[in-house]
């Protein structure tokens, strides 16, 4: 360029100004013009030290971020240990456990898992993890089989009679005794759980687990299609739709290609985002089924099981058993149940809910105590926690560590991890025990609950309350009394308005007069009901109602005794004179003991186990009645002290002194007669 300048300022020209100024200023301009120069040293330094400098910058942000979120993660360790911390330290008020039905999903809290359990794994965990108390699993170990369980037996027509006239509370409604499942809460509960970001699920790591996981998914679809076809009435197959036709074939086709097919992948998220979009699918099937037409809902839920590219985990199980019991299918949900205990996923809290639902709402009390029984680790089976032979745990340090540290039962060869007990579960266990009408361990139970510091919902203290009252049986409300007036407290954070400490005080005084304990007061037992007036309490009417229908009541299971004891006692006089005369035959069995006149299932059950209460003057009070109100250590006001040992005083100079007894045997003393 700058040679083109030069030739164009040797180009002629006619020597005017003009002409001189052009090529003079061209040439001025070709001789100004900055020559190309090579870049110095420090120039090149800069320039790669910028470029050096720019890459670690984007590399070292990236370590930056991934310590940033190992940081969160040690936070929120430590924030959880805090809270651990918190909630076991002792505290005058108790925490709150469990929310109630009001709670919206958002603001949905569960109580923390222990250390270490599915919902809750960490590394660390098994160090921090803290045993539950013995007495649980001690307590539904005693009960025995669920035939031996004491049942009440059914109110006369003299009694209920006596109860509408005298218009006593509350009335004799199934919805005062019994509770329905909420599965909207339960399926909230178990959405809840599938956010959790410390659980880890049990997915296949070889070839070998991956063909038995879909093995076994086959044999689940199977079992809900071949449970569907036995259902399936003639006019419903000939009315059947063309899509249900449709969506068989493409099932019919599934199967012949033995589908599921799923994918070795070890990747704790891509493992869980499958299962929430499974999960959801199944949620969206349920909301849209109908008890008259199952055949859609069945085909549709096992062709999104045999669609699934990963194996199902626990809140598959969970969501599968809560849908089906739902609708109303609960010969599906049990298929679904049987396919959970034979498989190795590991429960969560609310499969435990789950399970103990399913069998109250199948009536089948049976399998109801079962699954107690494989929580508390009496079945070796176990309820798929973890479970290990004896000999496995003594040669392997790892496993005698998990023994020494977790809460376990050793059952035959097996040792087997118990389940944890918490709010959820043993409401779920007293709701149950009030269906089948097992209400003495069921006020137990809720006792047991009270002695080691749950705060039960309003729902459920109301329920068995409300049962105690109906049934004028004076055991559990001797039960119930005791744990009140030994927890105060726990019934103080629940039933703290006005009304329902009013309600509290009604229901206390009734239990105490079915008790025969008619000079002592509910502030006795509560000590927050002092406050309220007594046009609030029983009126005058009302007792009388009550002492004539309680003494109505023992009057009924002495004749019941005694029908089945004279009964039996004829045909053990009969059998000892036909051996007088000779006739040698065996020894008689309990089938021989058979009384005569045929009795009712419930009065037979009923007659063993019954009260023992005097018809005339009330209860004869026995050292249970004894030990059932006790002065609470309430330091609220001089005066309530004053009348607390009044009436306390009073007890004493009517009863004879109590003997002292352990927790736990007040509890084995009142579950049978």
């Amino acid at each position: 360029m700058q040679a083109l300048w030069s030739r164009a300022g040797q180009a002629h020209h006619c020597g005017c100004k003009a002409c001189f100024n052009a090529a003079g200023g061209m040439m001025r301009q070709s001789a100004t013009r900055a020559t190309r120069r090579k870049p110095t040293f420090s120039e090149v330094f800069t320039a790669c030290y910028t470029s050096i400098m720019g890459t670690a910058a984007v590399l070292d942000a990236q370590k930056k971020d991934e310590r940033r979120k190992e940081l969160d993660r040690q936070l929120e360790e430590a924030r959880a240990e805090f809270r651990m911390l918190v909630e076991n330290a002792p505290s005058h008020l108790p925490r709150e456990r469990v929310p109630d039905a009001c709670i919206a999903p958002s603001h949905l809290l569960l109580e923390r898992a222990p250390a270490g359990s599915i919902t809750n794994r960490y590394k660390g965990a098994l160090r921090r993890y803290k045993k539950q108390p013995e007495e649980i699993a001690e307590f539904f170990d005693s009960l025995g089989p669920t035939p031996k369980w004491p049942r009440v037996s059914p109110r006369s027509r003299q009694v209920k009679d006596i109860w509408h006239q005298y218009r006593l509370e509350p009335q004799m409604n199934r919805s005062y005794t019994v509770v329905d499942t909420d599965y909207k809460l339960l399926a909230r509960f178990i959405r809840s759980e599938e956010i959790m970001t410390r659980i880890q699920h049990r997915i296949p790591t070889t070839s070998q687990q991956l063909e038995v996981a879909e093995r076994k998914m086959r044999q689940l679809v199977t079992s809900l299609l071949r449970a569907g076809e036995a259902r399936k009435t003639h006019d419903e197959a000939r009315s059947e739709k063309c899509d249900s036709k449709a969506l068989r074939r493409v099932m019919d086709d599934l199967c012949k290609s033995e589908h599921p097919h799923y994918d070795v992948d070890l990747d704790p998220n891509t493992v869980s985002r499958c299962s929430a979009d499974l999960n959801r699918s199944l949620r969206d099937i349920f909301e849209e089924a109908q008890p008259s037409d199952i055949q859609p809902t069945i085909l549709k839920v096992c062709y999104n099981l045999l669609v699934a590219s990963q194996p199902p985990t626990i809140h598959t199980y969970n969501t599968l058993i809560n849908g089906f019991s739902s609708a109303g299918l609960h010969f599906l949900a049990s298929r679904v149940v049987k396919a959970f205990l034979r498989s190795t996923v590991e429960p969560t809290q609310s499969t435990l809910v789950c399970l103990l639902n399913h069998f109250k709402e199948a009536n089948d009390r049976e399998g109801f105590y079962k699954i107690i029984e494989r929580m508390t680790g009496k079945d070796r089976r176990g309820i798929n926690i973890r479970r290990k032979f004896v000999e496995q745990v003594h040669a392997t340090d790892s496993l005698h560590k998990w023994a020494m540290t977790k809460d376990i039962a050793v059952n035959r060869d097996y040792v087997i991890e118990r389940a944890w007990f918490d709010v959820r579960v043993l409401t779920a266990i007293i709701e149950g025990m009030l269906r089948f009408g097992y209400l003495r361990y069921a006020a137990d139970t809720m006792a047991l609950g009270f002695n080691l510091g749950f705060v039960f919902s309003m729902q459920a203290i109301r329920t068995v309350l409300n049962a105690c009252v109906l049934e004028l049986d004076p055991k559990p409300a001797i039960v119930i009394l005791k744990a009140f007036a030994s927890r105060p407290s726990l019934i103080e954070a629940r039933f703290s308005k006005e009304s329902h400490r009013a309600y509290i005080a009604r229901r206390v005084q009734s239990l105490l007069y079915i008790c025969g304990m008619f000079g002592i007061t509910p502030a006795t037992v509560v000590p927050s009901v002092e406050a309220v007036p007594a046009s609030m309490l029983l009126s005058e009417r009302h007792k009388r109602g009550l002492n004539i229908a309680r003494i109505t009541r023992a009057v009924d299971e002495s004749e019941i005794k005694l029908e089945f004891f004279r009964s039996s006692l004829a045909v053990i006089l009969r059998f000892l004179a036909d051996c007088q005369s000779g006739d040698k035959s065996p020894t008689p069995s309990g089938s021989h003991l058979r009384p005569r006149r045929r009795l009712t299932k419930a009065a037979i059950a009923a007659a063993p186990n019954l009260g023992n209460i005097e018809v005339a003057k009330g209860l004869e009070t026995s050292e249970e009645v004894r030990e059932t109100v006790t002065i609470s250590n309430n330091d609220k006001t001089t005066d309530s002290r004053d009348k607390a040992d009044d009436a306390w005083a009073g007890f004493k100079d009517h009863f004879e002194p109590a003997r002292s007894k352990p927790a736990h045997g007040n509890l084995e003393a009142a579950a049978g007669f």
